[in-house]
């Protein structure tokens, strides 16, 4: 190992502190950050070029010594042992080539301007401290952000850069900083003012594919911009206190960030949900540290976390991918670790145990406010180095080379130390196949082939429109929220048996201790269309004995209660009943709406108009039952009556309308159709059996006919199912819901409605959900709860939240979703999250795909074409990044067959993948082709 400090790498001569290093992809240049206001980029081939010198004078001596008969001083004799000298010829990347494995950065580094210290100067800050400076993945930007709450990025404008000569330093307004001019190799130009922060900016990172920057702040925030706009994505605000770290996942689905409110908080890239907020390591940590510079391990499989604390020592924690947990700790600092830098590249390391055996580990730089830097390779008990007396004051930013064998570190002493390893020191590095190989049995693609710059400027257009689209699709979405809370609330019905409704679900904790997920009721939209049934009444019921109906073999009707009324939204039958009168008679799969008389229900059809419904017994001594029940219909404005009716002998069960029509469910299984004017305008239909639900809705979108239909639903008893179109008076459909059920093994209908787009839904009790499919003439399911292991259900670990957050539009087909995977997580208890303990990362990838494939063809049933779209993205996009062209083939050719509109923005979603840019461009020359 050689060690120097390099005096001449300095800011404000020597005076200020350095915040930050960074080294560029290429590693020619290291780049610093200091209180001087200045990012400054050294030439790496100088530093070494005096490394090397400093290297070969003191092998000179020694050697001197030697032939004089002497033995040298102490130090020099320490020196010559632990010191592996490199080469008096050669650059030191040609000491290390080892290029033959092909791992980018393993060759031989080609240094330049090696006769050069620094090659440029960045001033933009206007004299503002610096505290981070990050290059892009690519090496074409770098990024920096300081105390004026900017973040800046410069960008390297090779077509002007100035060869052989110099230029000076100036800011836009062309006043130069400083008395001197200072002169620049290289044309380093700005490119993007990112603002929006309000305090001081204290840590940036580059995302894998350099489309985006996030940087972290005092102002307890962390910011995603777009770095081909210089916009805002999102704020994400969790942290109560200053965020001073923020990394992101090199697999590229996650982010994470550090803060002083003694958290790391982890988050999806998809959608920017929260999966984990971990504090237990931070409890006894210090309140308040420079930074908390974070870092992820290059295999995605850990995060360390600094500024975590067991007794008697400070440590960094490492936090295991998914399940978040702390595995251990790298423990021997005395002060807090402020910055952490894992080494790119992965090692084959001989075991401890057996000499004979190897195992691949990664290798992490710490730095702390001992002012020390220790060097780890995990899975070693102690560290491969100890860095203790080269810094007077805190060491807070470290970096690597890109060939993974030299250290650099920075303190606020305003120096900087580098730490140069020969590579049986650290191990044999992997190659760039064995890379691919690890990435792609841990999450079933290689993370390089996520990377990479667009062929075809076609494609980075098709990615404009695809952020211009998923921008709108979300502005939508939350104008749609919005009016719905507007909205006023729907009347509260007179029957004391509720509605269904939809629900939501939150994570409780029961007294046992375990989570467990709990739905929570949400109330529906008011609107002008209301359907309202009724209740049991105040008189006392006689239960139906289940055994004895089953021998009679007559339909079950669930016990009644008079303190307790049965909800007419819960549908229930006796399979043995069903059983034995299967041959003679239909089942009561639901059961009536009402299964007595409740006197009064109302509706509102309009702004100032309501439907009365008044149901009367009277009680005459010796007069049978049909000729004393009676229901009169009334519709009221104000105080006065529009028009009314009156029906003998039956009473109304079930009642719903809208400001054109009125529909009645009487109690013999009768439906009746009223105009606005109380007229009847249809005879009565006879359905067979009592009526279980009916609801009307104007069908705001749709396909065909049905596009701004009003629809009326009909559902009996015996699970028979009607959806006219009142306007025409034509019957669009009808089917049954029993073999639906039966074929779902379920005995329960939990609800029965229209969707969005006016097609039948049913909801089992299971929380499966099926809607009519014209186009295949039977039901679709369109949600289940067998999706648990997708990445696409949050919570994924705790089984806690919401079970599904997609993102972007179809909030119907979110909810009945998170419905169904809500039952089957309460359903499973503890042995779900056992089992998703125990799931790999590639199982989760293909049940990801296999959730992705079934959302994406559920929205499409449903009619929703902005969601069915959004979904389609999702899943060509999870495909190319598998590299599966062989099924991305075969929906490009789906759509290239069906809909040519959809297929700009599927090809826009595949774009994002560099892997798969030929593929999108032979496809897209086929759409502007025609």
């Amino acid at each position: 190992m050689l060690i120097d400090k390099p005096d001449w790498i300095t800011h404000g001569d020597g005076v200020q502190p350095i915040f930050s290093v960074d080294v560029h992809p290429d590693g020619n240049r290291l780049a610093s950050a200091g209180g001087d206001g200045m990012v400054v980029l050294w030439s790496v081939g100088h530093i070494f070029s005096k490394l090397r010198g400093n290297n070969n004078n003191k092998k000179k001596r020694l050697k001197k010594k030697a032939e004089a008969g002497q033995n040298g001083s102490k130090d020099d004799q320490a020196n010559g042992e632990k010191e592996n000298m490199l080469p008096e010829n050669g650059s030191q990347g040609s000491a290390r080539g080892h290029g033959s494995n092909g791992v980018v950065g393993s060759a031989a580094v080609e240094y330049t301007n090696t006769k050069v210290e620094r090659v440029a100067t960045l001033a933009d800050h206007r004299g503002h401290p610096v505290n981070v400076a990050r290059f892009s993945n690519s090496g074409r930007f770098v990024a920096s952000g300081g105390d004026n709450h900017l973040v800046l990025i410069h960008e390297l404008r090779p077509s002007n850069a100035i060869v052989g000569g110099s230029r000076n330093i100036q800011f836009s307004n062309g006043s130069s900083f400083g008395s001197q001019a200072v002169k620049n190799v290289e044309n380093w130009v700005l490119c993007n003012t990112l603002t929006g922060h309000s305090n001081n900016v204290v840590d940036l990172g580059w995302c894998p594919d350099d489309s985006m920057v996030a940087s972290c702040s005092l102002d307890n925030t962390v910011r995603i911009w777009d770095t081909l706009r210089g916009t805002v994505l999102t704020v994400l605000q969790e942290h109560t206190s200053f965020v001073k770290g923020v990394v992101w996942d090199p697999v590229g689905k996650y982010i994470a960030s550090q803060s002083d409110d003694r958290s790391v908080v982890v988050r999806t890239v998809e959608g920017w949900e929260t999966v984990a907020c971990i504090k237990e390591p931070f409890e006894k940590a210090v309140w308040n540290t420079f930074s908390t510079r974070l870092d992820w391990c290059p295999d995605g499989s850990h995060i360390t976390a600094v500024n975590t604390y067991q007794s008697p020592k400070n440590t960094a924690a490492i936090l295991m991918r998914g399940s978040w947990e702390r595995s251990h700790d790298y423990v021997g600092h005395k002060g807090p670790v402020v910055a952490s830098r894992f080494n790119p590249r992965l090692f084959r390391v001989v075991s401890d145990e057996d000499k004979s055996k190897t195992y691949v580990a990664s290798c992490i730089a710490l730095g702390a406010q001992d002012n020390k830097v220790t060097v780890w390779l995990s899975q070693k008990a102690r560290p491969v180095l100890v860095a203790k007396t080269f810094f007077n004051q805190s060491v807070v930013d470290l970096c690597w080379s890109p060939d993974g064998l030299t250290l650099f570190a920075a303190s606020i002493d305003g120096t900087v130390a580098v730490f140069s390893f020969e590579e049986k020191e650290l191990g044999e590095r992997l190659s760039a196949k064995e890379v691919q190989d690890i990435m792609k049995d841990s999450y079933g693609t290689a993370r390089l082939d996520r990377m990479g710059v667009a062929e075809d400027p076609a494609l980075m257009e098709l990615q404009e429109e695809d952020l211009t689209s998923v921008a709108a699709m979300k502005k939508s979405t939350e104008a749609k929220k919005a009016v719905q809370k507007k909205r006023p609330a729907p009347q509260p019905s007179a029957s004391p048996a509720k509605p269904a409704v939809l629900v939501q679900t939150e994570t409780v904790r029961a007294s046992d201790g375990k989570r467990r997920i709990a739905p929570v009721p949400v109330g529906g939209a008011g609107g002008p269309i209301q359907t309202q049934r009724l209740g049991p009444s105040n008189s006392a019921a006689v239960p139906a004995s289940p055994k004895k109906v089953a021998k009679k073999a007559k339909v079950a009707v669930p016990p009644g209660s008079r303190d307790k009324p049965r909800s007419s939204s819960s549908f229930r039958f006796d399979q043995e009943a069903f059983a034995a009168a299967a041959a003679k008679a239909r089942p009561v799969i639901i059961p009536p709406a009402c299964k007595e008389t409740r006197p009064r229900l109302s509706v509102k059809v309009s702004q100032n108009r309501i439907c009365e419904v008044q149901n009367t017994e009277k009680d005459i001594a010796g007069v049978p039952k049909e000729l004393r029940i009676s229901a009169t219909v009334q519709c009221l404005e104000s105080t006065s009556c529009l028009w009314s009716d009156k029906h003998l002998g039956n009473t109304v069960d079930v009642v719903s309308g809208c400001e054109e029509y009125l529909a009645l469910g009487l109690g013999r299984g009768i439906l009746q159709v009223y105009s606005k004017q109380g007229r009847r305008m249809w005879p009565p239909l006879s359905l067979g059996s009592p009526l279980a639900f009916m609801e009307m809705k104007r069908v705001a979108g749709g396909e065909g006919d049905l596009m701004g239909a009003l629809i009326l639903l009909a559902v009996t008893t015996d699970g028979k199912l009607w959806c006219w179109d009142l306007e025409r008076e034509v019957c669009k459909l009808q089917s049954d819901v029993v073999p639906v059920a039966l074929g779902e093994g379920s005995y329960r209908v939990k609800l029965v409605r229209l969707s969005e787009k006016g097609l039948p839904l049913v909801v089992l009790d299971s929380n499966h959900a099926l809607v009519y499919s014209s186009k295949f003439s039977t039901w679709v399911r369109v949600a289940d709860g067998s999706h648990l292991y997708s990445e696409f259900a949050s919570g994924i670990t705790q089984l806690g939240g919401s079970a599904l957050s997609p993102g972007g539009c179809g909030e119907e087909l979110n909810t009945l979703q998170t419905q169904a995977q809500a039952q089957m997580a309460r359903s499973a208890g503890g042995a779900a999250a056992r089992t998703l303990n125990m799931v790999t990362a590639a199982e989760q990838r293909r049940a990801t795909g296999r959730h992705l494939e079934f959302m994406s063809q559920a929205a499409e049933s449903l009619g929703d074409e902005a969601t069915e779209v959004d979904w389609w993205c999702k899943l060509v996009k999870f495909l190319a990044q598998e590299g599966d062209q062989g099924k991305l083939r075969e929906i490009l050719d789906k759509f290239l067959q069906s809909d040519r509109k959809k297929m700009k923005s599927i090809l826009s979603a595949i774009a994002s993948v560099r892997s798969m840019q030929r593929l999108v461009t032979e496809y897209l020359d086929i759409v502007n082709s025609e």
